[in-house]
């Protein structure tokens, strides 16, 4: 007498475990990326060359923010994703006390057609330009960039 009850049970557990592993490389492949992103020298942030009156503001997806020292110039590693492949990041600063608020918006020119999926980002933004001279760096207490808080080093 043959059962055939082991054929999907097999089969269910290959493709549990196939899953499983999928999923654990994906996470260590993301925790890799992001630590050689930090060992190596990020892209400086500039802003972008849209013009104001051709463009589409959007949110910009903040996922970790670091205090960084790059060529003896304080600021800030900014790791996130912006909502699709046209999209470029802007940044709009303020303060409040001894606090800095760094807003990430995502930006691109009206009517483009773009791939709808996740880009990745990853910049140092300089103190200087979010608006904050060297000799008030120290003031700084808080730092929050899109609900992220992060404390100075400095």
């Amino acid at each position: 007498m043959h059962t055939s009850l082991k054929s999907p049970i097999n089969f269910s557990l290959k493709a549990a475990l196939c899953g499983f592993l999928f999923i654990s490389a994906c996470t260590s492949t993301r925790q890799q990326a992001q630590s050689m992103y930090l060992k190596s020298d990020l892209e400086v942030f500039e802003f972008s060359k849209i013009n104001p009156k051709n463009r589409i503001q959007g949110a910009a997806y903040v996922d970790s923010v670091q205090f960084a020292n790059k060529h003896h110039t304080n600021g800030l590693n900014i790791f996130g994703n912006t909502p699709d492949g046209c999209s470029k990041i802007d940044i709009k600063s303020s303060f409040q006390n001894d606090s800095l608020i760094v807003t990430i918006i995502s930006t691109k020119e009206r009517d483009q057609m773009c791939t709808m999926a996740l880009t990745p980002f990853r910049y140092f933004v300089p103190f200087e330009t979010l608006g904050v001279r060297t000799e008030n760096q120290p003031s700084l207490k808080y730092i929050q960039v899109n609900q992220i808080n992060v404390k100075p080093n400095l």
